[in-house]
């Protein structure tokens, strides 16, 4: 599951447990939205290790924090999309 806040969500027209694409340049996931205000607006939050949907596949093993240079394990632009309905039409 992909953590998101209802703000973002429904500027998604994202609903809780819908399918989602999580996509960076290097690639995408598909998961489960849970829609929660623990997340601020703006931040997503995806729990890593698990081999369906392993999201340090969207993370180059090289990459690095253009600001600290530290390993941006925790940090990365994505963009969330709602899927549910592209496969129900399909």
């Amino acid at each position: 599951m992909v953590d998101m806040n209802p703000v973002d969500a429904a500027a998604r027209s994202i609903a809780q447990e819908d399918w989602v694409s999580l996509s960076t340049p290097r690639g995408s996931i598909r998961v489960r939205a849970n829609l929660t205000e623990i997340v601020s607006p703006g931040v997503v939050n995806v729990y890593h290790g698990y081999p369906e949907a392993s999201v340090n596949l969207l993370i180059a093993p090289d990459y690095l924090d253009p600001i600290s240079a530290y390993p941006g394990f925790k940090s990365l632009l994505c963009e969330v999309k709602n899927v549910s309905d592209a496969e129900a039409h399909s």
